[in-house]
Formats: C-alpha cells, sequence, structure tokens
C-alpha cells in the first residue's frame, strides 16, 4: 500500500491545471471554484473506469508493470497501437500542463518581475525540467520508478509550494477573495499536507536506493 503512494500521487496531478483554469475564467471569477471541483470529480471517475478496465480485461498475473503492453498482448495489434496512442498524446499533454504550472510556481517562489520574461523562463525552466533529466541519464531506474519518482516530487511541488505562495499572496493583496478555503487552509491542515507529501517523496527516494 505504501509503495502505491507515489503513483497515487502521480494520478492526482491533475491539479496542476488549476492556474490555467483561473487564468481562462478570470473574467467570471465566481465560477472557478466549482470548475475545479467538477474536473477534479470528472478526473477521478476516469480513473476510476481505466483501473476497474485494467483488473476486468485480464487476469491480475497477467499485468505488465505498462498496462497498455499487456493489453495489446491480450487484444492484438490494432488495439495495441490505439491505446499506446492515446497514453502518448495523454502523457505529452498532462506533463505540458504541468511543467507549465511548475515553472509558473517556480517563477512565483524565486520572486522574478515577469512571467513572461525569456530569462525567467530559462531559469525556471531549468529548474523544472533538471531533476527529471538527471534521472533518465542515470539509466538505473525504470518506468515505475520513474513514474514513482514524477508522483512523489510532482505532489511536494503541487501541494507543498503553493502553501507560502497564497500566504504571501493574501499578505500583500488586500482584495477580498471570491473562494477560501476556510478550515482546509488552517495551520493544522497545512503542517499535515507539508509532512505527508515530504513523508511520500523521502518514502520513494529511500525505496530507489
Amino acid at each position: 500500500m505504501a509503495a502505491a503512494l507515489p503513483v497515487g500521487i502521480f494520478t492526482s496531478m491533475s491539479q496542476a491545471l488549476v492556474p490555467e483554469v483561473v487564468r481562462g475564467l478570470s473574467h467570471e471569477p465566481d465560477r472557478i471554484p466549482g470548475v475545479i471541483f467538477v474536473s477534479l470529480a470528472i478526473n477521478l471517475g476516469f480513473l476510476m473506469v481505466f483501473c476497474a478496465a485494467i483488473f476486468g480485461l485480464q487476469p491480475f498475473d497477467a499485468i505488465s508493470e505498462v498496462v497498455t503492453v499487456s493489453w495489446g498482448r491480450a487484444l492484438g495489434v490494432p488495439i495495441w497501437a490505439a491505446i499506446n496512442s492515446f497514453a502518448l498524446l495523454a502523457l505529452l499533454t498532462s506533463f505540458w500542463s504541468s511543467a507549465l504550472s511548475a515553472m509558473g510556481n517556480v517563477i512565483e517562489a524565486l520572486g522574478f518581475k515577469s512571467e513572461t520574461a525569456l530569462s525567467s523562463r530559462v531559469v525556471a525552466f531549468v529548474i523544472t525540467v533538471a531533476p527529471s533529466v538527471a534521472l533518465v541519464f542515470t539509466q538505473r531506474f525504470d518506468f515505475g520508478d520513474m513514474i514513482s519518482t514524477a508522483g512523489a516530487v510532482g505532489g511536494v511541488v503541487l501541494a507543498v509550494l503553493p502553501i507560502p505562495i497564497l500566504l504571501r499572496a493574501r499578505a500583500r493583496n488586500q482584495r477580498q477573495p471570491e473562494f477560501t478555503c476556510g478550515v482546509l487552509f488552517s495551520v493544522p491542515f497545512r503542517v499535515s499536507i507539508v509532512l505527508f507529501y515530504v513523508g511520500v517523496l523521502a518514502y520513494a527516494a529511500i525505496t530507489m536506493l
């Protein structure tokens, strides 16, 4: 169960799209919370259907580490090509949005004055992709390890980094926000979030040694 935590966090990285949702609905800020909740619910439903399909189409001992590979073996080449093409596009789009969100968080955390300045984006881009590139060049980890690492690191970035960013934004901005988290942003919850995600990251690092 503990070993699945980093992968589980990886599947919840759809929250990386929250900044893009906020930008897209900046003209209708009252709709933002509802859209975010509905989007996360749709994502959860899709993941549940996908997991049910994984265990419903094949026996447990026939499922490979990359499930689309075992589906291809069982269902034939055309299905294999279709499923893996979909998986490739899904990975590209999800990582694209996650990387953009991470870059924005890095730019905000480092206090750069402009998010659109080339120098700011280059520095943030290097910081964002450097861990992944370093892991690839070590050639010590398989696909499962990479997803586990991405989930653990992504969880820390997406769950922990926004806390100081939000605190600083509230301290500087006197405008009444359209939505507040209430008790979910209280000190005990913030501490719990940090301890949980940092703990998962530490666990993933220890298991890979």
